[in-house]
Order: structure tokens, then C-alpha cells, then sequence
């Protein structure tokens, strides 16, 4: 993967049956790519790219395909991406829970396929749920990528005034309470820099509340605290009358 040149994208879409849809993608700008071909930079890529293939491994590019079948070996579908902006893949899986996609989320990040390194969360309680996803989003680097001085000096001229990010988008069920990014179409985007050298911070929350559940908690409430209310009379009726007996 041509590190430090390309922009990662991840999406988390939790359903309200906790089924989670994730996606990472990984591109880099088509004119990045124009540069490498015009200067015949090779950087190790190993494959040939076939875009009339039916395999869609041979339709990414070669500087993606040995990432992309990282991805693969892990069950992700694949989706090649070449257009008039971007040229890189897509990655896309299913998750039946949310603890499987956790896991699965940490062994991504400690394979250095992903640098987001997040936790979701569905909290149930009485009066409905709360949807959580919290943690870092770092940019990613290849650090088994090495180049030589020549070589890193071509990488910056390939990048030139281009700003190589990372961004997420969450879409969680119910009512977005909280969130650390900008809302766009219904889903949080949060996003980190190449330059910036720093993670950015992840929170997401949402909740949906059960207006029937509350009514019969609130209902319950009143009910004990007239209980309460009534014995609390009946034994100061008791004591007084015992007082003026006496």
C-alpha cells in the first residue's frame, strides 16, 4: 500500500437488531496515481491489474491488491474503486453482534489493517436503549513500508499539496444525543489528518426511549410512593391515638 498517500474511510452503521454493517475503504487521488505513472515508480507492487476481470481482486489497482487480500483472508467482500477522483478498494462485512465486530475491530487495528480503534456499546434498560461508539481514530501507516531517501523525496512530490486524511461515519438506532464530529445525512463524520500526528477522539451516543415503559415506571413510582403515604397515616393516626389515651 503506497502509505502516507492514501485516505481511509470507515463505516459503521449498528441496526436495531445489533447487527453491525462495516466498511473500510482505502483510496488514494487519481493524480497521485498519474504521477507514479508518469515517473514509473514501482514501490514493490508485485500484481498486474485487469480491469476487465471477473475477479474483482484483479480490477483494484496494484499498489492496493496485496492489502485487499489481507482483507479477504478475513472474509471481507471486496469492491474495486477507479473513477475520476479516487483510485484504491473497498472492504465490506456483516457482523451478526456487536461483540463480534468488537473483536474483530481489535484484530483489524492490531494487524495494522485498521487504525481505528474503537468500542461499540448497546445498553438496555427500562425505559429504552443506548447506543454507544467511543475511542480513537488514527490515520494509518504501513510500517513495514521502507523507501529509500530518493524514494521517500518522490512520495512527497506524488502527495503535493493534496491532504491525505482519515475520516468515520456512525449511524447508530434512535436519537443522537452526543457525538464529536459533524452530522452529515444522518450520520456522524469524524475526521484525522496525515499531518496531524495525533488521534482525533470518537464518541457517538444515541437512544431510544420507551414512552410506554417510562409511563408504567412513573406509574409504579406514584403507586409505591401512595402506599408509603397511606401507612405513613395509618401509623401516625396509630400513635396519636395512643398518645391521647394515655
Amino acid at each position: 500500500m503506497l502509505t502516507g498517500c492514501t485516505n481511509q474511510g470507515y463505516d459503521i452503521t449498528i441496526l436495531p437488531d445489533d447487527r453491525v454493517m462495516f466498511s473500510e475503504t482505502i483510496t488514494t487521488d487519481v493524480d497521485v496515481i498519474n504521477k507514479i505513472n508518469e515517473k514509473e515508480l514501482k514501490f514493490g507492487e508485485i500484481y498486474k491489474q485487469n480491469k476487465d476481470s471477473v475477479d474483482e481482486i484483479d480490477r483494484i489497482h496494484p499498489l492496493f491488491q496485496e492489502t485487499a487480500w489481507s482483507f479477504i483472508n478475513k472474509g471481507f467482500v471486496i469492491e474495486a474503486i477507479e473513477d475520476t477522483t479516487q483510485v484504491g478498494f473497498r472492504a465490506n462485512k456483516e457482523y451478526p453482534n456487536i461483540d463480534e465486530f468488537n473483536k474483530e475491530l481489535k484484530d483489524l487495528y492490531k494487524s495494522n489493517l485498521s487504525r481505528l480503534k474503537v468500542q461499540a456499546e448497546h445498553i438496555e434498560k427500562m425505559t429504552g436503549d443506548t447506543y454507544i461508539v467511543s475511542g480513537n481514530l488514527e490515520f494509518l501507516r504501513d510500517p513495514d513500508f521502507k523507501v529509500t531517501e530518493k524514494e521517500e523525496k518522490d512520495l512527497k512530490d506524488l502527495v503535493g499539496s493534496v491532504r491525505p486524511n482519515a475520516y468515520l461515519t456512525v449511524k447508530t438506532p434512535g436519537d443522537l444525543k452526543e457525538h464529536s464530529g459533524e452530522v452529515e445525512e444522518g450520520k456522524v463524520k469524524i475526521t484525522n489528518f496525515e499531518d496531524q500526528n495525533k488521534p482525533t477522539q470518537v464518541n457517538v451516543v444515541s437512544s431510544i426511549q420507551d414512552d410506554k415503559a417510562k409511563i408504567m415506571l412513573y406509574a409504579g413510582i406514584l403507586v409505591a410512593a401512595s402506599i408509603v403515604l397511606i401507612l405513613v397515616m395509618k401509623n401516625f393516626r396509630k400513635i396519636k391515638f395512643i398518645i391521647f389515651r394515655k
